[in-house]
């Protein structure tokens, strides 16, 4: 007995009949209700051999298998088809689909996971503003509504269940694209407010909390919640790997990072040699990363993320701040 898997909701149908209808009409054997799935979308025949072939009814928005777009295709096993929002894969047996389950397991276990393998966001803002009037925090994962444009087809693997890697640009600030995963939530076709919310994985929350200091004008990103920071006035010294010292100013400074006001720009992500004064006689030598440049404003500086070759290197931070920190409660 052939069988459909929804992939969102775990769900199995069984294939009893030789024709086996999906659309929005009450009448089809599987109803979705769903604008993007026209009244009679597709139907799966079965052939007197005991294989499956789905056929597309002219549907608007049409029926896909293995992310391409078919009017008639023969299934075998394993193969994914979408049918507006909802996904399924074919089976034609409950053995097959265990073996399936299998084989996908272990190849898991085996696969080199990157960013690439998955549907890539290209999630563009021209304004900060726009940004935040978009984004929902909530008490469990953020959700990010990204509004298309009504002349905008949606790519049949962007429907509710998938996961997506959301690559975030802030035209009016100089940092670099931030990536995040997300899944897909839903999708709204019709009206005013087109496009799809997503929400972010759990595990994502270091990287959005990134993008939200940025996107409001920090100079030291992503260390203004996780650490307290302390106002200083320190000199400081910074060069590129293989270029000369240049003089700065250590404007506030946290157990994770500080923020610099220098007087020469570095581009984000350049890896750096920090050198901080404290206490008189104490330098504190390390590497860092240009988090963020922020070019203007009452922000205006460069945001440097610490990145420790040690524990001792860690506690020597640690000290400096905790000494910044007494002589601001004096």
């Amino acid at each position: 007995m052939a069988l459909l898997v929804d992939l969102v909701q775990q769900s199995i149908l069984q294939l009893n009949s030789t024709r086996f209808s999906i659309g929005r009409d009450q009448s089809c054997d599987l109803s979705l209700e769903d604008p993007l799935v026209s009244r009679k979308h597709a139907e799966l025949l079965r052939e007197s051999a005991g294989g499956y072939t789905i056929k597309d009814l002219d549907s608007t928005h049409g029926t896909f298998v293995a992310g391409a777009k078919v009017s008639e295709h023969k299934l075998v096993d394993g193969d994914e088809i979408i049918v507006g929002a909802t996904r399924f894969r074919f089976f034609h047996s409950d053995e097959e689909m265990l073996l399936h389950k299998a084989h996908a397991k272990d190849a898991e276990k085996k696969r080199d996971w990157s960013l690439d393998m998955y549907p890539k966001l290209n999630s563009v803002w021209q304004t900060c503003e726009q940004f935040f009037a978009n984004l929902e925090l909530r008490d469990g994962p953020a959700r990010l509504f990204h509004p298309v444009r009504a002349d905008f087809e949606f790519p049949p693997q962007a429907g509710p269940g998938a996961l997506l890697s959301v690559f975030i640009r802030l035209l009016d600030r100089q940092a670099p694209d931030f990536h995040l995963h997300a899944y897909v939530i839903e999708k709204r076709v019709e009206g005013k407010k087109r496009g799809i919310l997503l929400e972010f994985l759990e595990e994502e929350k270091d990287r959005l909390e990134l993008v939200l200091v940025c996107a409001e004008g920090e100079s030291i990103p992503h260390f203004r919640r996780r650490y307290e920071r302390t106002d200083c006035r320190l000199p400081a010294k910074i060069k590129e790997v293989g270029r000369k010292w240049l003089d700065c100013t250590a404007i506030d400074i946290s157990e994770g990072g500080l923020g610099l006001v220098p007087d020469h720009e570095l581009r984000p992500e350049t890896l750096i040699v920090l050198s901080i004064e404290y206490d008189d006689d104490k330098t504190i030598e390390l590497n860092g990363r240009v988090a963020s440049v922020v070019p203007r404003g009452p922000q205006q500086g460069l945001g440097i993320e610490f990145l420790f070759e040690s524990a001792k290197q860690r506690d020597q931070v640690a000290d400096c701040v905790a000494i910044l920190r007494s002589r601001l409660k004096r």
